[in-house]
């Protein structure tokens, strides 16, 4: 396919393991994928300019919406700062575009 072909991604952690063949979703950072996961997705200047929808579980209040999009946020200027999880690793920062 090619990174020249990508026009959305789709945003969501996993409450099940890579290769479980089941798609359930979970909040950033709250599953399989991880806040390190979604910081490298969050800080690859390749990704910057592709929209990013969230897949997430959704409450009435959309507060659960508010509270992800913050963490992605977060994530992405989050350059070369290892946070509290220790699965985090440091990568590069890139502007996130939330068009």
């Amino acid at each position: 396919m090619g990174l020249a072909r990508l026009a959305a991604i789709h945003v969501n952690d996993s409450k099940k393991a890579k290769g479980s063949r089941v798609d359930r979703h979970e909040h950033i950072g709250a599953g399989s994928i991880g806040r390190a996961g979604f910081r490298n997705l969050m800080t690859d200047a390749r990704l910057a300019a592709i929209p990013k929808f969230l897949e997430t579980p959704k409450d009435e209040t959309l507060d659960h919406d508010r509270k992800n999009l913050a963490t992605l946020r977060r994530l992405a200027a989050s350059r070369f700062r290892i946070g509290r999880d220790s699965d985090e690793l440091p990568v590069k920062t890139a502007a996130f575009s939330s068009r």
